[in-house]
């Protein structure tokens, strides 16, 4: 009984973590939005959203997560260089094979809109990332936000 319980409790555990990965990136992306901090978007996101015409999030909770998805990296694009971007290190992504990673992610969330009420709307918020094979060994690129629509339109936000 007693291990069934604790059994119980981690997969509790476990399904509560959901997205946990994902959280600081759309965090990171609604915080910024919300501040219309371009400087900080054009780091990590190709999305922009404006609080002035589209609202501001304020807060959210994931639903879900797909399974990545993998495509092999045809050419170099400005997402995959965002993705490898390190001027510590700087990686040039066209020289490399690789592949392109994404996965979409289920919000949940508050929005405060332009005219000050507040409504719940869910979006679906798309990642990618770049895994590259060179010399070295693999070079994982970060998480970069490519995406967002709301869950029942097929428009960009």
């Amino acid at each position: 009984m007693g291990r069934m319980f604790v059994a119980s409790l981690a997969t509790l555990g476990l399904a509560g973590c959901t997205g946990s990965a994902e959280h600081p990136i759309l965090n990171q992306l609604f915080t910024a939005s919300r501040l219309h901090d371009t400087t900080t978007l054009n780091g990590f996101s190709t999305v922009d959203i404006d609080p002035q015409k589209q609202g501001s999030v304020l807060d959210f909770t994931i639903i879900s997560v797909t399974p990545e998805s993998r495509a092999p990296l045809v050419n170099e694009s400005a997402v995959a260089q965002m993705s490898v971007a390190d001027p510590r290190h700087p990686v040039e992504a066209a020289k490399f094979d690789g592949e392109m990673l994404s996965k979409d992610v289920t919000v949940d969330a508050t929005v405060r809109q332009p005219d000050g009420s507040s409504t719940r709307k869910t979006y679906v918020v798309t990642l990618q990332r770049v895994a590259l094979k060179g010399p070295q060994g693999e070079i994982n690129g970060r998480w970069i936000v490519t995406n967002m629509k709301e869950a029942s339109t097929s428009g960009s936000t």
